[in-house]
């Protein structure tokens, strides 16, 4: 090969993209919550669908049933990180919405899984007895409805001028804090008319059990913070690069691969804490 040819492949070489490096703080936070939210997932089943006989096992029961009925330290431990991490999980869904080459697709994707979900759970109850065990909305469903319904808006922010974006933009911002706190003042405040299924996806209910037996999230206050982190995205991320470069990742491993890899951990860990279960009941 001559000089001259050699020179041709390194200008070649130079014009291609290099490969698109993941925003590594994203994949952090979401591999930490979703570490929180897969031990809160865990204590629930010990608390209320596995029965132990062992020593060990009664002892973890207890501490689950605390956990949820918010007794003792191991009641407060969950009431500072149960809702309000999970709040932060969707608002990084959202954050994640300038990361992603098709929300639309991402959307669909995540809409396949919850469905899914909801069919293995509603088996788990209906022909294995695991009471409560059914999900018919939570948080998949919920980022998922937000991750299409915000596919939607970006498609018609693209099509928009400048001053049609800031006013599509100040809308969203307003909806978005108008939701939060209808969300908060429902939940403060519990709806005593029963609700529909349908209705209940939106607002906290008293009824909701019946509807929702199963982890139940709502898409108020949830859908005004994933909004509030996809607008942010399109400012914090537009070039698709990492906020703190100066971080070495390789220390962060354990976290940001659990973040990549969230979806499937969130199933997964389900999966194997019902195996566990059993195991841990015969014990």
């Amino acid at each position: 090969m001559t000089e001259e040819q050699i020179q041709q492949e390194i200008e070649i070489l130079a014009q291609q993209p290099l490969p698109q490096k993941r925003v590594w703080e994203v994949d952090f936070v979401r591999g930490l919550l979703i570490w929180l939210v897969t031990f809160d997932h865990f204590l629930y089943d010990c608390a209320f669908l596995f029965r132990f006989t062992s020593e060990f096992g009664l002892a973890l029961k207890s501490f689950a049933v605390n956990y949820y009925l918010g007794y003792n330290l191991a009641g407060d431990v969950r009431a500072v990180i149960q809702y309000g991490c999970i709040m932060l999980f969707v608002f990084i869904a959202g954050l994640s919405c300038a990361l992603s080459k098709s929300n639309f697709k991402r959307g669909v994707k995540m809409a396949g899984f919850s469905f899914a979900f909801t069919f293995v759970t509603y088996m788990l109850e209906n022909l294995f007895g695991f009471v409560g065990m059914t999900i018919t909305f939570n948080v998949l469903h919920v980022i998922a409805t937000c991750t299409l319904m915000w596919s939607l808006i970006d498609l018609v922010f693209v099509k928009c001028n400048k001053t049609g974006k800031t006013i599509l933009y100040s809308v969203v911002s307003i909806v978005s804090v108008v939701v939060i706190i209808l969300g908060y003042h429902y939940l403060n405040n519990i709806i005593k008319t029963p609700l529909t299924p349908f209705q209940s996806i939106f607002f906290y209910n008293s009824t909701l059990f019946a509807n929702s037996p199963g982890d139940h999230l709502n898409l108020f206050p949830a859908l005004g913070f994933f909004m509030i982190g996809a607008m942010l995205s399109k400012v914090l991320y537009k070039e698709r690069k990492t906020l703190f470069p100066f971080v070495n990742e390789k220390y962060l491993i354990p976290f940001t691969f659990s973040g990549k890899y969230c979806l499937f951990i969130y199933i997964g860990a389900q999966i194997f804490f019902v195996a566990l279960g059993g195991i841990l009941g015969w014990l």
